[in-house]
């Protein structure tokens, strides 16, 4: 688990192809809900769920938390989009320390693409 999770070091992956989530996104944007996973300004908005979560966020952890022995799946048509235990602390831990954002690799000082000319590429 990241020690300091947020949306940019740890979150936004465990919604996207690279986590085995490929669906995640475009699915609940078109479900009856209409929750951007894509956004971070989703999660500390209001739960549209109706299910009575303080936040959108928390009705996320509802549903990407595997039942309990005996208990039906809340997507039990989409069970890869559950969080194994790892995802799901970190997951937790983000919720818990408010949704923090932290920084956009571009913001961060990385450099991605261009290149650095060689001597007498210059």
């Amino acid at each position: 688990m990241s020690s300091a999770p947020t949306w940019y070091n740890t979150i936004q992956a465990y919604f996207t192809a690279a986590a085995g989530r490929p669906n995640s996104i475009s699915c609940m944007q078109n479900s009856q809900y209409q929750i951007d996973l894509s956004n971070p300004a989703t999660f500390p908005g209001p739960d549209p769920t109706g299910g009575g979560y303080a936040t959108c966020g928390l009705a996320i952890l509802n549903a990407i938390t595997p039942p309990g022995p005996g208990q039906p799946a809340f997507m039990p048509e989409a069970p890869d989009r559950q969080f194994d235990p790892t995802e799901l602390a970190t997951y937790t831990a983000w919720c818990n320390a408010g949704y923090p954002v932290g920084t956009a690799p571009s913001e961060s000082g990385e450099v991605s693409g261009g290149s650095i000319p060689l001597s007498g590429d210059a």
